[in-house]
């Protein structure tokens, strides 16, 4: 919304401190959590005596790495009889296709409000919490710890075809970075990407929903697996090119070569691959001083999907 969008801005350190846009911050977050009060009582009433889980992202990746833990982190928390309030729409469908149970999912606002009302209780005894930071365990650390597992989200016997292997996924799309204002890779290069894989013999298909704000790229045909799938479906191709996003967080444990994208440094230090997990066959590019000219980034990302190696990222 345009008057959230406003409102968000005036949060900015330069304008908080004085007087209207102050009051407007503080009507603002005040608003938002007495409505959120009227969301949780809402909930309380459908769901009674259930401990309200909120994970406040739109991001599908954030919904793996709470699984990861999830069921252990419940443990040590004493929470057995809970909902897991999530975003109705990437978040709710990978909470589902991942098996979650008790997951409840509202707009984004409903989101936001039960977020700041949640953040101007914490200190009382409430039945309601943030589990945002349960995605933030350091997995590599655990991963050797018995108690840990990572998830199965497939089962795949078949060899990969040489058909496969000269397959590769571009996934171009995203939330989290557009979201923030970052400059995205231009659909020209996604375009010019697509033709020098074409012409080194591969097939590109183009990981999207194929409506207008996610369209096919041109010369590529159009993939969109389940969440359940993704996994599965990129160990069968040769290469997967992806901006960073949930779809490289599902993607990420396959043999297939991979390459993400990330438009500046600090994309790269907050949301690296490697951050968290032992990622195979992967290298991460930072695209911020290529955008004027793109063809060196085309080359070299092709030739890491061809030879598997690189010599800058």
């Amino acid at each position: 919304m345009k008057l959230y969008r406003f409102l968000k801005k005036l949060e900015n350190p330069d304008y908080v401190s004085s007087g209207l846009p102050y009051l407007l911050n503080f009507m603002m977050c005040f608003s938002l959590s007495e409505y959120g009060r009227y969301v949780k009582h809402t909930l309380n009433k459908k769901y009674p005596g259930k401990f309200i889980l909120l994970l406040p992202s739109r991001s599908a990746g954030d919904v793996f790495y709470l699984k990861q833990r999830f069921e252990e982190l419940l443990q040590i928390a004493k929470i057995n009889n809970y909902i897991l309030v999530l975003d109705d729409a990437g978040c709710f469908r990978a909470a589902k296709s991942m098996g979650y149970d008790n997951v409840v999912p509202v707009s984004m606002v409903k989101q936001k409000a039960l977020l700041i009302y949640q953040r101007t209780n914490f200190c009382k005894n409430t039945d309601i919490s943030d589990c945002y930071p349960w995605c933030m365990f350091d997995l590599k650390s655990g991963k050797n710890s018995d108690k840990y597992t990572a998830p199965e989200l497939y089962t795949d016997t078949e060899p990969q075809t040489e058909t496969a292997r000269k397959t590769v996924i571009i996934s171009p799309y995203e939330n989290s970075m557009s979201v923030q204002g970052y400059p995205l890779l231009p659909s020209d290069f996604w375009v010019n990407l697509a033709r020098e894989l074409t012409k080194r013999g591969y097939f590109v298909y183009t990981n999207c929903s194929g409506n207008a704000k996610e369209p096919v790229i041109d010369g590529t045909e159009q993939i969109f697996p389940e969440i359940s799938k993704i996994r599965e479906t990129v160990e069968k191709a040769g290469g997967c090119i992806m901006m960073r996003s949930g779809f490289t967080d599902y993607s990420s444990q396959t043999s297939t070569r991979k390459v993400v994208l990330y438009p500046v440094k600090d994309c790269l230090n907050i949301w690296s691959v490697y951050r968290t997990l032992d990622v195979p066959n992967c290298i991460e590019i930072i695209y911020e001083n290529r955008l004027d000219d793109y063809s060196s980034l085309i080359q070299e990302i092709c030739d890491y999907i061809e030879e598997g190696k690189v010599e800058n990222t």
